[in-house]
This record gives structure tokens, sequence and C-alpha cells, in this order.
């Protein structure tokens, strides 16, 4: 069986802030075999905000990556931004 992700919806703009996906140590964890689409949102974890591979991404847009502390955590994130 193959693992199909979707985060949100595609098209209509891009959104890096909803929704937010978090782990203590993944915000996305894949395994190789998986399909992942990402078009809004942010993925926040504490390792890596991504272990895995995005297959697909928004149209016009690339990642952009970051860090973020809650409490004692700091995370790293990953979102994306529109390109022209």
């Amino acid at each position: 069986m193959k693992e199909l992700w979707f985060l949100v919806l595609r098209g209509g703009g891009i959104s890096n802030t909803s929704p937010e996906i978090r782990g203590k140590t993944y915000g996305l964890k894949s395994t190789s075999s998986a399909t992942t689409e990402f078009y809004d949102g942010i993925l926040k974890g504490v390792t890596a905000a991504v272990n895995g591979t995005i297959t697909t991404e928004e149209q016009n847009s690339s990642e952009a990556t970051g860090t973020e502390t809650i409490g004692s955590d700091t995370y790293n994130t990953l979102y994306l931004v529109t390109t022209p």
C-alpha cells in the first residue's frame, strides 16, 4: 500500500500559517514510497520540519525555512512562499 498525503487544497493562494502541523521530532514524517503534496500551511519539528520528500508543491511557490521557539523548544519550520 502506498502512502498519500495532501496538505490542504491546491490553488486559491498560499497560506504560510494555516494549517499548522507540529511534532516533537518531525512536523511531517513520510516513507520513501509516500506521495506528499504540500500546498498550504507550516510544518514544525524540533529535529526537522520534514523527514522524507515533498513530491508536489503549489505552483509558483518555493520552500522557505526558519525556526520558532515555543516554550522551551526550538522548532525548525518549513512553509511555502509565492514566487514570481
